[in-house]
């Protein structure tokens, strides 16, 4: 009887997939997970949709010796040509879709990318691209966040704030 239920399920969830959806699914990584916490988990910059993800290898700790097990990566789809090129941002982190980064483009257009490890540790890590090219990165920094809890370094959350902005209002004037 459960069969026979989940089959079910899963004949209406492709019937309403079909419906919702109408063009041509792009698929910009095989194997990607994300969660909510980071944000924004997905930016769009000089025609390219850029999404970050955290890549799953079978069971959370059993495939940790997969070299791409938490791979921390990025996907950049070109919206003019179609195409998907992807990188890794980080490989091993750890497989956790909390660990997926947040992004912001800075003022000189190059991509700040800042990810942490869930509740394992208090480091903020992070990553400045060359202009406008989510696939070209400079060296992996971090930063010890401050707090008691010894192993929670927080969500991954990026704003910019300008020098120029007011301090109580944030508008720039």
């Amino acid at each position: 009887m459960l069969d026979h239920i989940r089959k079910r399920a899963l004949r209406n969830w492709r019937r309403q997939d079909t419906q919702l959806r109408s063009g041509k699914l792009i698929q910009l990584n095989d194997n990607g997970a994300w969660s909510w916490p980071m944000d924004p988990r997905v930016i769009v910059d000089n025609g390219k949709l850029i999404v970050g993800s955290v890549r799953a290898i079978g069971a959370f700790q059993t495939d940790a010796a997969d070299p791409r097990w938490g791979n921390v990566e990025i996907a950049d789809y070109d919206v003019a040509t179609g195409t998907v090129a992807t990188t890794v941002l980080h490989p091993h982190l750890e497989q956790d879709d909390h660990d997926a980064p947040a992004f912001l483009v800075r003022p000189d257009g190059r991509y700040l990318a800042m990810y942490s490890k869930h509740a394992v540790e208090r480091k903020m890590y992070y990553r400045i691209s060359e202009p406008h090219n989510a696939l070209a990165w400079g060296p992996t920094l971090s930063v010890e966040t401050p707090g008691s809890d010894a192993n929670y370094a927080g969500n991954n959350d990026v704003a910019y704030i300008s020098t120029d902005a007011d301090p109580v209002t944030r508008q720039v004037h």
